[in-house]
């Protein structure tokens, strides 16, 4: 990349940081159905693989619920990184599960979605918000980690490099509790 290109896309980067409306936290707040210390929602889903989720039969162990679409830009950044430092880190460990929601997509467009990126924990078609309203009314992506105690232990509006370090110290402890 030349230096004019990387300064268009500099400022075009702080002049989207401008637009963020100054009422986004409060905006997310109130869109917001589950907070941390509360008890998850109860769901069941079928896997774009076909297999069966429930939160009852995960009842005991830490589950990681991401909430995303394909056409969303954050989404699509924040996969690869759950892929490789969060189910690739916790592949062997019965006591955990990442899996992911497609907030009104169905398994059509999220299977591809999924081998396109490498994706290898499971994805759920949410075509109806079934799942999703249980947690927001809201933004995506969204991250809940689930503690084996029914509650939600992290909670946070997409995933970046530097949460990384945050949401692994989250769900280490959820694993030692």
């Amino acid at each position: 990349m030349n230096r004019n290109s990387f300064l268009k896309l500099s400022t075009l980067s702080l002049l989207s940081l401008a637009m963020i409306p100054s009422g986004f936290s409060a905006d997310y707040e109130e869109a917001t159905r589950v907070k941390i210390g509360d008890e998850a929602p109860q769901f069941s889903a079928t896997t774009t693989e076909g297999e069966e989720f429930s939160t009852e039969a995960y009842k005991g162990k830490v589950v990681l619920v991401n909430l995303f679409a394909t056409w969303c830009g954050p989404c699509r950044a924040e996969m690869p990184m759950l892929q490789k430092q969060v189910h690739e880190a916790n592949a062997d460990n019965e006591d955990f599960k990442l899996i992911g929601f497609a907030r009104e997509e169905g398994d059509s467009k999220v299977k591809p979605f999924g081998k396109k990126l490498g994706l290898t924990f499971p994805l759920v078609g949410d075509t109806e918000r079934a799942v999703y309203d249980k947690f927001a009314e809201g933004y995506i992506p969204r991250l809940y980690l689930i503690g084996k105690d029914g509650k939600i232990k992290f909670a946070a509006v997409g995933a970046n490099e530097a949460e990384v370090p945050a949401l692994l110290a989250a769900i280490k402890a959820a694993l030692a509790e």
